[in-house]
């Protein structure tokens, strides 16, 4: 994702543009990516416009801290699929634009625009005169589409990023979270503290220091779910300035992550606040706070396990890549759709030329030229990889695109783009309810299979990567299940 920021100068074309604060990045918001994912498709760059300060905190001289920071909603914003984010400078000269300017000179002829997408209460340009009717106007005059998006009603309550503020200021970031389309998070680098966990409390803790227009919760522990590179836990988070231990005291988030031993020092993690636990308290000494830590950690565990998902209760988009490649849709613990892998259905792979036209397939097989066999031979074994690149090794293909060969990128590029299409096809099939995809098989421990997949479909849902080829596992896991009575057997 491109991030346009400290400049005015930037020049766009053919865009779709959503226009707001997006503070709260919630399931109201989350309506209006939709509808820029929907014309990404179509063509268009997905760009979201909002500004690089709260515009109340410059012309009313107020300090209104960030539900999220910069960096959280480049983060969120990108696993959207949104390809350009641009936080314009807010000057006071650009405060006293006028809203028919602001269309005109910034939205039109910087960004491009072709497409907006706005709330039904969006205000702009000076003193905020701009709203949806001078867009429906000018929409006409100047001959671009607009789209409002009303405001989201869940269970009786408005949903705004207003509501969430009070909600996170009063500690209840579960009621919080059920209006965000993600959990509460503090993201950043974890930092020295003064190894009072591991050193004397053996529980050793990830140091966060937030910045400073960063809105947190009251002071307190929380249940917590941590995100470090691709791999998530659960913890205990403290909210607070760690008032038992001695030393300078600063506002932090110091995390307990449960089964983890790994050394993060300067390494990003992502800290998700599920639920509060208990308040900030100054205990009589550190055995009594180390006592009531591993209380909070067997408490975390158990949240854990009790908020568990089963497969049974997922919408699963699993991506396997190996010799021939397979896109199903699981649902609800059923396996509802899959392209016939065996006979070289979907996408071409190593060694299956995938879906092909049938009218030349049907010509080639009554040209007289090749017996069943051969015909069949071209379409499983010798299609794919080995017919444009003569070789069935996917690493093979990507040294060679690497190297600079620009007809084995140009197959590699076409490589996922197929299976983009297929997962995009199966995310049809679950109605856009798609909790995680997951990619599987000797191709998946590839960095650039990840990468180019979750380029095209990270909007749909989050990846979880299972390199390798499991298929001994798998059956033997299917056996212990049968013994164990958890699954009946069947025939085939």
């Amino acid at each position: 994702m491109e991030y346009i920021h400290n400049t005015e100068q930037f020049q766009f074309h053919n865009t779709v543009v959503a226009l707001g604060k997006f503070d709260g990045m919630h399931k109201g918001h989350q309506l209006i990516f939709d509808e820029l994912i929907q014309y990404k498709q179509l063509g268009y760059q997905a760009a979201v416009f909002s500004f690089d300060r709260p515009p109340l905190n410059m012309l009313k001289h107020k300090h209104m801290r960030v539900i999220y920071t910069t960096n959280e909603k480049i983060k969120l914003l990108a696993r959207r699929g949104i390809d350009i984010y641009i936080e314009h400078p807010f000057t006071d000269e650009f405060s006293h634009l006028s809203p028919e300017d602001f269309v005109i000179k910034v939205l039109l002829e910087k960004t491009g625009m072709k497409v907006l997408v706005v709330g039904d209460d969006c205000g702009f340009g000076y003193k905020r005169q701009g709203n949806v009717e001078l867009l429906e106007r000018m929409s006409k005059e100047y001959d671009f589409k607009l789209i409002v998006i009303p405001k989201l009603d869940l269970e009786g309550e408005i949903v705004s990023s207003t509501r969430i503020r009070h909600l996170l200021s009063e500690g209840k970031v579960e009621e919080a979270n059920r209006l965000m389309e993600d959990p509460f998070m503090i993201c950043g680098s974890v930092v020295h503290g003064n190894h009072m966990g591991a050193e004397v409390l053996q529980m050793p803790t990830a140091n966060q220091i937030p910045l400073e227009d960063k809105l947190l919760p009251p002071n307190g522990v929380y249940v917590s779910r941590i995100h470090y590179k691709d791999e998530t836990y659960y913890g205990i988070s403290n909210v607070g300035v760690k008032p038992t231990i001695e030393g300078k005291k600063h506002m932090g988030v110091e995390t307990y992550i449960l089964d983890f031993h790994k050394n993060i020092y300067h390494k990003e993690i992502e800290v998700e606040l599920l639920c509060f636990k208990r308040p900030e308290m100054k205990f009589d000494s550190l055995e009594s706070l180390s006592q009531q830590m591993h209380e909070d950690a067997e408490f975390a565990r158990r949240y854990a396990k009790e908020h568990g998902v089963k497969y049974e209760d997922l919408n699963l988009i699993v991506i396997h890549l190996g010799g021939g490649v397979s896109v199903g849709a699981h649902s609800q613990g059923k396996v509802v759709d899959v392209n016939n892998i065996l006979d070289g259905e979907g996408a071409f792979s190593p060694e299956r030329a995938g879906t092909v036209p049938v009218g030349d397939l049907v010509k080639m097989c009554y040209s007289g030229k090749y017996t069943e066999k051969e015909v069949y031979k071209k379409i499983c074994g010798n299609g794919g990889l080995n017919a444009y690149l003569h070789t069935n090794d996917f690493r093979d293909m990507q040294k060679m695109a690497e190297e600079g060969d620009e007809y084995a990128a140009l197959v590699r590029d076409a490589f996922f783009y197929q299976i983009s299409k297929d997962a995009g096809a199966m995310a049809a099939v679950l109605n856009g309810k798609v909790d995680q995809i997951i990619l599987t098989g000797g191709i998946a421990y590839a960095p650039v299979t990840r990468k180019m997949l979750e380029e095209k479909l990270g909007w749909i849902a989050p990846f979880t990567v299972y390199p390798g080829e499991d298929e001994l596992l798998a059956l033997a896991q299917g056996g212990l299940r049968v013994i164990r009575g958890e699954e009946a057997a069947k025939e085939y």
